[in-house]
């Protein structure tokens, strides 16, 4: 165990003193590249990207027809059961109450 632990030092002092020792700079490729590209002399201006405004986004999941407090988790599921037909649909809708009332929000 001990031979590891001086063979696992010596390659990390390896790994951290071989760049102060022989350089580490960079990549001579990479520092190539933008001397190159401003060899041509010219200089490109580039316009500012014009930002689109935002558009007002409506996170308002109840109903048109129904102003005033914000449903609740059970009320939202006494509204979508009665649609279900099926035992697939009604799971699906216990499960969404079930998120809901973890999180706060009904999943879609």
């Amino acid at each position: 165990m001990r031979n590891a632990m001086i063979c696992a030092g010596a390659m990390l002092a390896t790994v951290l003193v071989w760049p102060m020792a022989f350089g580490g700079g960079a990549n001579p490729a990479v520092a190539a590249a933008p001397a190159a590209h401003h060899a041509g002399g010219e200089t490109m201006l580039v316009p500012p990207s014009a930002k689109p405004t935002p558009q007002p986004v409506s996170y308002d999941t109840r109903p048109a027809s129904r102003p005033g407090a914000p449903e609740t988790c059970s009320q939202r599921y006494a509204r979508v059961a009665p649609i279900c037909t099926s035992e697939g649909c009604r799971n699906r809708a216990l499960d969404a109450l079930d998120i809901c009332q973890g999180t706060g929000f009904w999943p879609d």
